[in-house]
Order: C-alpha cells, then sequence, then structure tokens
C-alpha cells in the first residue's frame, strides 16, 4: 500500500507499506530523472559504497560527489553504487536546480544512482558492453539484502540481513523540486 501526499511547494511525501510473501532483494521505489542531474550531495554512510552487511569501514557524513563517481563499473555489470543509512540524498545540475529526497519517519533509506536501467545491468554481460541511458536511475531503498555469506565466493548472507517472507516494512520519505542556493 502506497499514499502520495503533494503539498503547494511541490513536495510529495510517499509512505509505502509490504508484507513480503516471499524472499525479496530489496523494498524501495526507482525513479527516472533527467540526465543533468549529474551533482550528487548527500547526508549518510560514505564515501564508499555500503550494504546492510558490509557498513563497518564507512563513515557518516556530508558527502558531495557525481554520479560517475558512485557507480562501479564491476567486471560483470550488476547493481552497484549503494550508500546505506541516508538522511538525505539531493541530486542537482550545473545550475544548482533538481531534486532532494528526504527521510520522513524514523527509518534512515539507501540511495543509488545509476547511468543506465536496471534492465541494462540485468542484460550486459561485461561492463563495456553496458549502454548508457539518456536518463538517471535513482533508487529509494528502505534495505536491501546484504551482499554476501562468510564464505567467499558463494553463500547466503546472514539471516539479518535477508527479507524473509512474512516480514512487513514501511519506507516513507519526501521527495521534492530545489535549487542548491536553497541549501548551501
Amino acid at each position: 500500500k502506497s499514499t502520495f501526499k503533494i503539498t503547494g511547494d511541490g513536495a510529495i511525501t510517499i509512505d509505502s507499506s509490504f508484507s513480503a510473501r516471499k524472499e525479496l532483494e530489496r523494498f524501495g521505489m526507482q525513479i527516472s530523472l533527467p540526465e543533468e542531474f549529474q551533482q550528487v550531495t548527500y547526508y549518510g554512510l560514505g564515501p564508499q559504497e555500503t550494504m546492510p552487511d558490509r557498513l563497518t569501514g564507512a563513515r557518516v557524513g556530508k558527502f558531495k560527489t557525481t554520479v560517475d563517481q558512485l557507480n562501479h563499473d564491476y567486471v560483470r555489470p550488476q547493481e552497484n553504487g549503494n550508500r546505506s543509512q541516508v538522511r538525505w540524498v539531493h541530486l542537482s545540475n550545473g545550475n544548482g536546480k533538481g531534486v532532494a529526497i528526504r527521510k520522513a519517519g524514523s527509518h534512515l533509506f539507501n540511495f543509488s544512482v545509476w547511468t543506465s536501467t536496471q534492465e541494462r545491468l540485468a542484460d550486459a554481460t561485461h561492463i563495456h558492453a553496458l549502454a548508457k541511458a539518456d536518463t538517471i536511475t535513482l533508487n529509494i531503498d528502505l534495505i536491501q539484502k546484504g551482499v554476501g555469506g562468510d564464505v567467499p565466493a558463494g553463500g547466503q548472507p546472514q539471516p539479518e540481513f535477508r527479507l524473509l517472507p512474512g516480514e512487513s516494512y514501511q519506507l516513507a520519505f519526501v521527495i521534492q523540486p530545489i535549487k542548491e542556493s536553497d541549501f548551501f
């Protein structure tokens, strides 16, 4: 179930809840944005990629980067660039106009942003075959499944890092248009 509340200043509050019937890879939403939104500033764990079971090497802070710098070119294309425990993220163009996403409620969120689509990531077998899209793919997730178990090259994540059947999840966030000068 999802509810959307739109206010006069252009802010949209999204509150979504879900009860899993099977094991999930992630719970969240995906948004397509204009490719001009290349500048990324966020407050959360970083500066490197983090996942629910790979947090200890990161620190909480405000980071400023670009979409390309957030992407990681694994040999075999796959989802990448996740940032965890995020309070807010801004994506903007060279003129400082863009969108802000901030947590609503008590839960922090994850985000990743790609120059490709999820379908293209899934279909490409080598990084040189991955075509860029003419849009930006923004993922806003409450949580994702961990990346791996305790055994190299295989194994399931520990149960606390899996999204198992029977669990209920709730994600709430606000998305709104911004001018960077409004915030900095």
